[in-house]
């Protein structure tokens, strides 16, 4: 922890979250790269297991099939248009849920 104290680690944890949060909502961080990075930082943070978690846990889920980071480097052109266009659909259904999701962590956290 770097010498700080638990009650620093778990405040800049949840700075962290809030930092992505707010770049999803700006569109500075692919969505799907966003709810993977808060759900990896969520019990670090000490936040509740509620409805906004689980939102993060669905989204890290259902998508970790989807080719992310150097995986894509190996991919064909027509299996990454064919994915690309199944992970914007797939975003479509939660893209407004994700947006209050992120606004309440920025509100509550912030």
């Amino acid at each position: 922890m770097n010498g700080l104290t638990h009650e620093e680690y778990v405040y800049n944890t949840r700075q962290d979250i809030v930092t992505i949060a707010q770049n999803i909502i700006k569109k500075n961080i692919n969505i799907i790269d966003g709810c993977i990075k808060i759900n990896a930082l969520w019990d670090e943070a000490e936040l509740p297991h509620d409805d906004s978690y689980y939102l993060f846990v669905l989204i890290d889920s259902d998508t970790d099939t989807f080719p992310r980071g150097y995986l894509r480097e190996i991919c064909s052109e027509e299996y990454l248009k064919e994915q690309d266009e199944e992970e914007k659909n797939y975003l479509k259904a939660f893209e407004k849920d994700i947006d209050e999701e992120c606004q309440k962590l920025i509100k509550e956290y912030g």
